[in-house]
């Protein structure tokens, strides 16, 4: 298996931890049936193709690729993002296999904790965001300091691969350019030069 994927994992499994103690610690989730943020145009939804290659390989894997590819590139990022799925639960039809960008979002925040004003640098849609100022049990000096950081993990995942972690993308483009990135290789990968 490819070294970049094994990254991944233990890069989104450490993220995991962390938001679920933020969850835990202050009853922080998405409403239920909430997407909101899954159905605006999916240009607004960044990320990297780096992020995405989980979801081509899977694809590929599955023999669909060819047939994503074409969805992405169809949709553009001027429509949702191609994976959500109205009626499913939170309507992401890729949801353990999401980017960091879907991972992060409502769950962190986008600049170091200098003071108890860090509210606004709380990474979050404003649905969330209005209902963590709501919450009296939130201690304002302590709640940044539980969130995880957006610029870190995002740091990180340039550490993992730099060439496909940056730009940053629509989701459905991102999405097309990992398959585009994996497939040539993924197809010839077991294919030996005639002796």
């Amino acid at each position: 298996m490819d070294a970049r994927f094994l990254d991944l994992a233990e890069l989104y499994g450490q993220l995991e931890r962390e938001i679920g103690r933020f969850q835990h610690s202050g009853g922080v989730r998405c409403p239920a049936g909430c997407s909101v943020c899954c159905t605006r145009v999916s240009g607004s939804i960044e990320t990297s193709v780096l992020e995405m290659m989980p979801v081509a390989l899977a694809a590929l894997e599955a023999g669909v690729g060819p047939m994503l590819l074409n969805l992405c590139e169809q949709a553009g990022d001027g429509q949702p993002c191609v994976f959500y799925r109205e009626g499913e639960s939170g309507g992401c039809s890729i949801y353990p296999l999401r980017g960091l960008t879907c991972r992060v979002f409502g769950f962190s925040r986008t600049a170091p904790v200098e003071s108890a004003q860090q509210i606004r640098r709380y990474y979050a849609c404003r649905i969330l965001r209005d209902s963590v100022l709501d919450r009296s049990r939130f201690e304002p000096a302590i709640f940044p300091l539980s969130l995880p950081s957006a610029v870190e993990y995002r740091s990180r995942l340039e550490g993992i691969d730099p060439t496909y972690a940056t730009p940053l993308y629509g989701i459905n483009e991102a999405t097309a350019r990992a398959i585009r990135a994996l497939g040539l290789p993924f197809f010839f990968r077991d294919r030996r030069p005639a002796a």
